[in-house]
Order: C-alpha cells, then sequence, then structure tokens
C-alpha cells in the first residue's frame, strides 16, 4: 500500500456500526470514495491519492467517535460494578456454604448422597464465581481501551483539523489516518470481547454531541440554500465568521452543505440554527422539526 494511501476499512466499519447515517452523507460529499465507504474495503488502489478525502472520513469518525465516548463509559463503568458486587456475593456464599456444610458432614458422616449434593452446591457457587470474574476482565480492558481512544482521539482531531482548515503537517496526515483505523481495530475487538462496550456504543443519549448524524442538518441545508445564501447564513450564526472556515469556490454545493453542517454541530450550533432557520422560512416548519427532533430527542416547545 502506498504512504498516501492509508487503510480506512475499521473507521468505515465503526461508522457503519455506530455512525447514524454518517456513511450515506460521506458517499455524498464524496463520490471519489464511495466505492471503499463500504463495510470490507480497504484503501482502495495504490493510485488513490485522495489523502483530503480519508482526512474528512477519519475526522467525521473521530467526531463520532467522541461523541459517544461518555455514555459508553458509563454504561461500562456501571456494568463493572454490577460484576464486581456479583463476584464478591458469590465469593461470599461460597465460604458461607463450606462452613455451614462441612462441619454438619463431620459430625453426622450423612450418606454419600448428602455429600454429593453439598459438594454439587458448592461447585455450582464456585463456577458461578468464576464466571463473573471472567467477565470483568474483558470489560476492564474494553473500558480502558475506550479510555485510550478517548484521549488519542482528541489530539488526532486536532491534529486533522489542523491540516483540513490550515494545511498545517500535511506529510503527517498519512501516518495519523493509519494510527486512528489502528486505534478503531483495537476497538472493534474491544467490543466483540465485551457486548456491553458495543451496547453502551450504540446507546448515547439524544443530545450529546456526535450522538446522532449531521446527515438529516445536511440534508435539511442543501435544499433550503444555494452557496451565496449558505455562506451569507454561516457568517452570521455565531460570533466568529464560521463561513471562512468551508470549502473555497471549488466546492459542490453538497460539500459546502456538508462542511456547513459540520461546523454547525463543531461549534454547539445546531438549536441556534434550526431557530433561525424556523423564523426565515415558516413553509418548511415540519421539515425543521423533524431534524430537531432527531438531533435533540425531541419538538421544540
Amino acid at each position: 500500500m502506498s504512504g498516501e494511501t492509508p487503510d480506512i476499512d475499521e473507521m468505515v466499519g465503526f461508522l457503519a456500526r455506530h455512525g447514524d447515517g454518517v456513511l450515506d452523507a460521506l458517499r455524498v460529499v464524496h463520490s471519489e470514495l464511495a466505492p471503499y465507504l463500504e463495510p470490507g474495503m480497504l484503501a482502495g488502489p495504490a493510485a488513490d491519492d485522495q489523502l483530503r478525502a480519508r482526512a474528512h472520513v477519519a475526522t467525521v469518525t473521530l467526531q463520532t467517535l467522541l461523541g459517544r465516548c461518555e455514555p459508553a463509559l458509563a454504561r461500562v463503568q456501571g456494568r463493572l460494578a454490577r460484576l464486581r458486587v456479583s463476584s464478591r456475593v458469590a465469593s461470599g456464599s461460597t465460604v458461607l456454604t463450606m462452613v455451614a456444610v462441612f462441619p454438619m458432614l463431620a459430625a453426622e458422616n450423612g450418606p454419600a448422597t448428602h455429600a454429593a449434593v453439598a459438594v454439587a452446591s458448592i461447585a455450582g457457587l464456585v463456577s458461578f464465581g468464576l464466571h463473573v470474574a471472567g467477565g470483568v476482565e474483558p470489560l476492564t480492558e474494553a473500558y480502558a481501551t475506550l479510555v485510550d481512544c478517548q484521549g488519542r482521539g482528541l489530539l488526532l482531531l486536532s491534529a486533522l483539523q489542523g491540516y483540513l482548515e490550515h494545511d498545517l503537517d500535511g506529510e503527517r496526515v498519512p501516518g495519523i489516518v493509519d494510527e486512528i483505523n489502528a486505534m478503531l481495530l483495537r476497538l472493534n475487538r474491544a467490543e466483540r470481547a465485551a457486548p456491553s462496550l458495543a451496547v453502551g456504543l450504540e446507546s448515547a443519549p439524544r443530545g450529546s454531541a456526535g450522538s446522532t448524524s449531521v446527515y438529516p442538518l445536511f440534508k435539511l441545508l442543501n435544499t433550503l440554500f444555494n452557496e451565496p445564501e449558505l455562506r451569507m447564513f454561516m457568517a452570521f450564526i455565531g460570533e466568529a465568521r464560521l463561513d471562512q472556515g468551508l470549502p473555497g469556490a471549488g466546492a459542490s454545493q453538497r460539500q459546502l452543505a456538508f462542511a456547513a453542517a459540520t461546523t454547525l454541530e463543531r461549534e454547539g450550533l445546531v438549536r441556534a440554527a434550526l431557530d433561525r432557520l424556523a423564523a426565515r422560512f415558516p413553509g418548511r416548519t415540519a421539515d425543521i422539526e423533524a431534524v430537531r427532533a432527531l438531533r435533540f430527542g425531541a419538538p421544540r416547545r
């Protein structure tokens, strides 16, 4: 594989599992990568030099991951606490059973069947305790893996945004994309070893950053504005001139709309943007409120 064509298969797999439609949007925005934005695909041909597109896929993947980390960590932490309690209960029950049964057997020297029942009961409790303890280890490792992904993801996201927005350190990008892909491979293995982690990643509550796709907002912006109108809208939606961070004149309308939606999400301005859209386009209230419900879990009151 060329150094300029890092694999993105684990990113695509993560988005397929947890992306809530992000892949659909990426296939629209980066049609040149569409054949490789399918689970099981790798980097594409060695001649493929779409590094900026791959960096964008990596950025969106990290944003999705980071938005799901906190709820997933909380779920795994709760599961670990319950498993540890169960492990202590099982150990205590085993000790109590041994204390109660062995003196009885020694005093009565009862039938062998009594001894067999006692041994079977103790063995069952020991087996349960080992089963619980066996569940703690992979879940502990999964928790550590996710914490590592969260910390490294923040650093890698910052580096990618520096490249995408300001063309900084472009020579590092292939290595960064490779590193993200390898990180997600470890996370994928942790998900398979600890199903509670996979469930936690799937169940991010509505309203948390990254918990839903920017795809609905992208589609809405793409239908409401042409290019000059969208740039004007982004210029005055926040305290900073957000239009200055959008793709230049060579970008397609869809690329511009997706960049605008991603920017609004990153800056925490989705709610404010929807409020302005509702005031500006009263005839599209149903569409706007549908996006609001998808993003925040409830219509505006």
